[in-house]
């Protein structure tokens, strides 16, 4: 059964934004915190000023942590593999030895 949307009114950066969705109003608003957070340290480095170009710089900055975050993700998944692969090579070969061993 799917969830029906519902409305969610929250505050980023001084704006009001009612938005509409399946996500619970608490995830909404963890979101909401966050980016506002960001906005809140473009606008403190002092630099830009106009809500568009902090929203942008704000935006910016999330996808450098996603992609950074994904960097890590792929080097972890690939050391994962790597040991999947020594793992499955050492039964293997203790497969063989025990072959080897058969009692009669």
């Amino acid at each position: 059964m799917n969830n029906p949307p519902k409305s969610v009114q929250i505050e980023i950066f001084g704006q009001t934004y009612t938005l509409k969705g399946v996500a619970s109003e608490a995830y909404v608003r963890e979101l909401a915190g966050y980016l506002d957070q960001k906005m809140r340290e473009v606008s403190a480095a002092g630099k830009v000023n106009a809500l568009p170009k902090i929203a942008i710089l704000a935006a910016l900055n999330i996808a450098d942590e996603l992609f950074q975050h994904r960097q890590v993700l792929q080097r972890k998944e690939g050391l994962l593999k790597k040991a999947e692969r020594r793992v499955s090579d050492l039964i293997d070969s203790l497969e063989g030895q025990f072959e080897d061993l058969k009692l009669e």
